[in-house]
């Protein structure tokens, strides 16, 4: 595995127009040492029977994926491909609080990993558990989640009162063989 000092990616310079020029506080003394960096990151759940994921931005991912670039000739240190993800758990949940439908992934990178300001990306990825919102997702509902439904495409939380056929946390936790878990109401 490889750990690149890198200072943000070009994603990242899109999005945020800024440039930050010294990051060797953000990397860890013993990065050499590191087999994988655990991150957070928000997505859409597709397809509950392939258990197919939909970033944000774009592109879909299984539990277990690989990254394939689109480009002939990718140099992964120069490249923004790959698997991106928060190491601030803070951070991702403000970022699942502006996203309504989404959940929350705490994600195991592999492979080659860039370290950058906000996080990591990754060449591999493993989603090890899965955060579930609180709340119900219907308008101006506070009851809480009792499982997930799906509406237009992807799966979203409801609770017990909107919805007689859901799938359950229970049933969520055996069907993906992971820990699925209802966030707190303080996040």
């Amino acid at each position: 595995m490889k750990f690149y000092k890198e200072s943000i990616t070009k994603t990242y310079n899109i999005l945020l127009n800024k440039k930050v020029e010294n990051i060797n506080h953000l990397i860890p003394s013993n990065y050499e040492n590191i087999n994988s960096a655990t991150g957070y990151k928000i997505a859409y759940l597709s397809d509950i029977n392939i258990f197919l994921f939909r970033g944000l931005v774009h592109g879909s991912y299984y539990l277990y994926d690989k990254a394939i670039c689109n480009k002939k000739a990718c140099n992964f240190l120069s490249c923004t491909c790959g698997f991106h993800a928060f190491k601030d758990k803070k951070r991702a949940l403000v970022e699942l609080s502006k996203h309504i439908g989404t959940i929350m992934l705490e994600v195991e990178l592999y492979s080659d990993i860039v370290i950058h300001q906000f996080g990591y990306r990754g060449r591999e990825q493993d989603i090890i558990r899965i955060f579930l919102p609180d709340k119900c997702s219907k308008f101006l509902c506070s009851n809480p989640t009792s499982g997930l439904y799906l509406k237009d495409k992807c799966y979203q939380t409801i609770c017990s009162e909107h919805k007689n056929t859901f799938i359950s946390i229970k049933e969520l936790r055996i069907s993906f063989g992971l820990d699925v878990l209802v966030l707190p109401s303080e996040y």
